[in-house]
């Protein structure tokens, strides 16, 4: 069974306040943690309201594939050699 950690995150207004952290799974096995502007916070949430099937983090990871498809030649290679498993061959 996998743990769960305390997060800190900080509110709009500045104010702190703790979350859990979810287990990591399986099928993404590496995580990120970076800050984004407000705008890129507010265009997320609309792409991701409750009823869509896509979670912010589906959001982020769709948005990082793009991006490594059209910047990262090794990246490519590894997607087209594996599908959409490509850390395996890195």
């Amino acid at each position: 069974m996998a743990m769960t950690e305390v997060t800190q995150v900080t509110t709009q207004n500045g104010a702190a306040k703790k979350r859990k952290q979810r287990p990591m799974v399986a099928k993404f096995p590496a995580t990120m943690n970076f800050g984004i502007t407000l705008a890129m916070a507010e265009g997320v949430q609309r792409l991701s309201p409750p009823s869509s099937p896509f979670t912010q983090s589906d959001i982020g990871r769709i948005a990082l594939h793009s991006y490594l498809l059209s910047n990262d030649e090794l990246y490519r290679r590894a997607i087209a050699a594996d599908g959409m498993n490509g850390g395996a061959h890195a």
